[in-house]
């Protein structure tokens, strides 16, 4: 449950770790369970389903979390349950995951013990989801009153639309200089020559 509360590889390993489901081997080796946890997303992806683009969301929508998991009744596993279950099994197997802590079979029991700890990380990451998100204005009401004003020689605004990261392939901010997802250096490294 605790790998659909997490955005990206990177906020899920800030929840696990938050809440003690880490082993001491998955506390010590962080980049370790990220890339982990986007190796399986892209295998999700690249088995031809729906990529998730995070969105930046109040952290008290998820008071009500656990009845959120599951689809309507006879709907069957949802493919964020599938991605979240494969995710756990991969971080299983690799010894990432403590024993004790991170398996939880009444979610609902628990969740309100801990929900005040995810939400704070929620709403911490939400300026990381902001910067990597596609921004989409709003669209104000058209009051019939206001008429559309052209320019002659507009000045062209610089770029704010993502740039793809070469290693991950995901979004990335065109101003960054290195990929949140994955860590991987985008311009020059400080000290180093380009090559």
């Amino acid at each position: 449950m605790l790998l659909q509360v997490g955005r990206t590889p990177d906020e899920q390993y800030l929840v696990l770790d938050a809440l003690g489901c880490l082993s001491p081997n998955g506390r010590a080796d962080r980049m370790g369970v990220i890339r982990l946890l986007d190796r399986v997303y892209q295998a999700y992806v690249s088995a031809g389903n729906q990529p998730h683009v995070p969105i930046v969301t109040p952290g008290t929508d998820l008071n009500d979390y656990p009845p959120m998991l599951s689809g309507p009744p006879g709907s069957g596993e949802l493919p964020h349950q599938h991605l979240a279950r494969e995710q756990g099994r991969a971080l299983n197997q690799a010894g990432y995951l403590d024993a004790v802590t991170a398996h939880h079979p009444e979610p609902w029991v628990w969740w309100p013990n801990v929900v005040e700890r995810v939400i704070d990380i929620h709403d911490r990451y939400n300026r990381v989801v902001a910067a990597v998100a596609p921004e989409v204005p709003p669209v104000e009401p058209y009051d019939g009153t206001s008429t559309l004003r052209f320019e002659r020689n507009p000045q062209p605004t610089p770029r704010s639309d993502p740039i793809t990261c070469l290693l991950c392939g995901r979004p990335v901010p065109r101003v960054a200089t290195y990929c949140v997802w994955c860590g991987h250096w985008l311009t020059a490294q400080p000290g180093l020559s380009a090559p």
